[in-house]
């Protein structure tokens, strides 16, 4: 018995394209985009359940040049790399979620327009996150003492922060995202842990992650109330400028924090030390939740040794709130089924319920008939790929509001007739 969770895990799953390693990531539109540190993938689910896999080398500054693998230096290269990957992971997966072709979603943003997005973003947040907190302070809060003005400035910066990342989980656009972000985490916890990348294994893991990009902006405002008081206070506009310009000095040593955290974070002290960043990603995370169910139960002569006993325990689950689409497919004992969903505690809260490829014949159509109430609250219902007659179907028509019934096949033998998937 083959299960296949088509939700987020297999996303995650097939972004794992990246060599061993210390494995980073984040989350896209309807994906995830895993990178180490020679290759990086972005996995998205298009508009019609199917996962399309974009991959890529990545050829690292610091690689080329030593001096750009110094402690800090380094950091600062490799938030940029980082940031470009993001850019370039979220034009493909914005183009993939739209429908759009493999070729267009590679190369939807110019190196142009990424650039252009990127300074913009960076500009924003400059904006929001460094410059506001002082202007507030200048103009409310001006103490002549410098340790108060930077105790104020500092707390204003943290509250604005924390307000941004509080108003983001309150979007209903972004929970999706969220939850490729949670299943982001769990995924690497697996890998870590050399657990296969499955949704069984996964689940069993945290969705909070010490490396988190949300951890990082943490460490990153922290470190910039730090630097900003070593600097002291000045007049206004030389303060504007070095809050500009100590940006690449931040970047790295918050990078430089963030490394060390990640090699460290079996320690229990470590662990507690970055409390605070891992408390925060209940805010920006959300654990998966299974919408899209399918499993395949093959051919006995490969395997496929499963049974109608064995279906049922899933049917009568009640753990999966969220389930709307159900395939039990691709099964020899495929009538059998019919009665058993028919009676199942599943079954009301499905939309879509998927037959296919199995060896369903005109023995099943008395069945659905006869349970007709059980089904006619489904949006769809798919049989395509097995022997139902022309008849048949014309008496399936009516049990739900759609019936698909592609790529039918001909029964003129019932001595071979197969599933979809056997070998």
């Amino acid at each position: 018995m083959r299960w296949r969770l088509r939700r987020l895990w297999p996303v995650a799953r097939a972004a794992f394209a990246a060599p061993l390693g210390q494995v980073g990531g984040q989350a896209v539109i309807e994906g995830v985009m895993m990178r180490s540190a020679r290759h990086w993938s972005v996995a998205v689910r298009t508009p019609d359940h199917e996962i399309v896999v974009v991959d890529h080398e990545v050829s690292p500054l610091a690689a080329r040049r030593k001096w750009l693998r110094l402690p800090v230096v380094r950091g600062v290269v490799a938030l940029g790399e980082s940031l470009v990957i993001g850019m370039k992971a979220l034009s493909i997966s914005a183009a993939q979620a739209a429908g759009e072709d493999e070729e267009t979603g590679q190369d939807a943003l110019s190196r142009t327009a990424i650039g252009l997005t990127l300074t913009l973003s960076l500009s924003i947040a400059v904006a929001l996150f460094f410059l506001l907190p002082l202007f507030l302070t200048k103009t409310f809060f001006d103490f002549e003492s410098g340790v108060a003005f930077w105790a104020v400035e500092g707390t204003i910066e943290l509250a604005i922060f924390l307000l941004y990342l509080w108003a983001l989980s309150f979007m209903p656009d972004l929970r999706r995202v969220f939850q490729y972000h949670a299943a982001e985490h769990m995924a690497i916890h697996a890998y870590e842990a050399e657990e296969p990348i499955e949704a069984e294994s996964a689940s069993r893991f945290s969705q909070l992650h010490v490396r988190c990009g949300t951890a990082f902006l943490l460490i990153v405002m922290v470190v910039a109330i730090l630097v900003f008081g070593a600097i002291g206070k000045h007049a206004l506009w030389i303060m504007v400028i070095t809050r500009v310009v100590a940006i690449p000095l931040i970047a790295g040593l918050s990078y430089e924090a963030i490394r060390w955290a990640g090699l460290n974070e079996r320690k229990g002290w470590v662990r507690r030390i970055m409390t605070p960043g891992l408390w925060l990603q209940h805010l920006t995370t959300r654990r998966p939740e299974i919408e899209h169910l399918e499993v395949y139960y093959g051919d006995p002569e490969y395997g496929g040794d499963a049974t109608v006993k064995d279906v049922m325990p899933l049917l009568d689950r009640t753990d999966m709130p969220k389930l709307s689409y159900l395939g039990v497919k691709n099964a020899e004992f495929q009538n059998e089924l019919v009665e058993v969903v028919a009676k199942s505690k599943l079954l009301k809260q499905l939309a879509t319920l998927d037959f296919s490829q199995g060896v369903l014949t005109d023995d099943c159509v008395d069945t659905f008939v006869k349970h007709r109430d059980a089904f006619k609250h489904l949006q769809v219902l798919d049989v395509s790929e097995t022997y139902l007659s022309k008849d048949a179907l014309k008496r399936l028509k009516g049990i739900a509001k759609s019936l698909e019934a592609k790529g039918m096949r001909d029964d003129d033998d019932p001595e071979y007739r197969y599933v979809g998937v056997g070998e």
